[in-house]
């Protein structure tokens, strides 16, 4: 499917907009702009590799998946959960064209997957940065990923051991980190 569609207006959209660097356009963050940039500099002005990169990121969410259910289920079902994800057309169609809803979905299981091993170990850092990278990643392909970080607030706020955190700096660490990909 990826070799043989024509190309959509939002693939075309994502590289003329990487033509003009800036940090932002009206409608989308930099960050997908800058991608298509760094390909067809690399690749020329070709679909394929736009969309090969693609692909390659959404065949990647089986294992963010698999990341993300392994602190709260059992290995098998961590599995099962990955293998769940690669059979879901919404996860599995994301890479035929060069768009960021895979990328998206990627770093939401990534960043869910830090979020949970960081409430688990609320003292560890490690997990509150990569949650923070994550979701700065997320902020730069679109601005819906502001929608994820606003439930883990709420989450932070009527979780009783969600609002432990709040006296913790690693929320605080990972909204800095946040607040620079928007």
């Amino acid at each position: 499917v990826a070799c043989i569609s024509h190309v959509i207006w939002e693939e075309s959209h994502f590289v003329v907009s990487g033509q003009h660097l800036a940090l932002a356009y009206p409608d989308i963050p930099g960050g997908f702009a800058w991608l298509a940039r760094l390909i067809t500099t690399i690749f020329g002005w070709h679909v394929l590799p736009l969309r090969i990169v693609s692909l390659l990121i959404a065949s990647a969410i089986p294992y963010g998946v698999y990341f993300m259910a392994t602190p709260v289920v059992s290995h098998r079902n961590a599995l099962w959960a990955a293998v769940i994800a690669m059979l879901l057309p919404t996860a599995t169609m994301n890479g035929t064209v060069y768009y960021p809803e895979g990328s998206l979905q990627l770093l939401l299981a990534l960043m869910c997957g830090f979020l949970v091993r960081a409430l688990q170990s609320p003292d560890t850092l490690k997990w509150w940065l990569w949650a923070g990278v994550t979701a700065m990643a997320g902020m730069l392909v679109h601005f819906r990923f502001m929608v994820p970080g606003l439930a883990a607030v709420v989450y932070l706020l009527a979780n009783r051991e969600g609002r432990k955190m709040w006296s913790k700096p690693g929320i605080y660490i990972t909204g800095a980190i946040a607040a620079v990909g928007l």
